[in-house]
């Protein structure tokens, strides 16, 4: 399973303050975007970031990420293309834009295909309360933690 805390290593892009300014790879982002996400989550987002990678890298964009959270059971990716002079491209914009932004809504919806926890796409249901998305056994092991806490 891809650990996501490895993001900024191999998407330099990924790795920027949240002010927006670059952090050198070879350093510790100072905010790591993936915190909190899913660990079952991660070999989905490293397949989206690849093929998120492969647009930025060819069209030299500038990016800037909002936002990255779990949000009623699947991944929110709030981010912008910056152009040359530094204006956020819309998503309708033709071309590799619009993929940039497809692919986004791939990765944002594919996690609703995966057990948070140990990332199977086997038997995965939603479940209630936290909305989440968890294949059986990982939901018997989130409710027997939560018994125990509750004793």
């Amino acid at each position: 399973m891809y650990d996501l805390d490895n993001a900024a290593h191999d998407f330099p892009w990924t790795a920027v303050s949240k002010a927006g300014a670059p952090v050198e790879p070879r350093r510790a982002p100072k905010f790591n975007w993936f915190a909190g996400i899913p660990r079952g989550w991660g070999d989905v987002i490293h397949e989206y970031l690849t093929q998120l990678d492969a647009l930025v890298q060819r069209n030299h964009w500038s990016i800037h990420i909002a936002q990255v959270k779990e949000k009623f059971g699947t991944l929110r990716f709030y981010v912008d293309i910056l152009d040359e002079e530094g204006f956020a491209c819309h998503e309708d914009s033709p071309g590799d834009v619009r993929q940039f932004f497809k692919l986004v809504r791939e990765m944002e919806s594919a996690t609703a295909e995966v057990c948070f926890d140990c990332g199977t796409h086997e038997n995965v249901e939603c479940y209630g309360g936290w909305i989440h998305y968890a294949c059986p056994a990982c939901e018997k092991k989130l409710e027997d933690a939560r018994g125990s806490r509750q004793s």
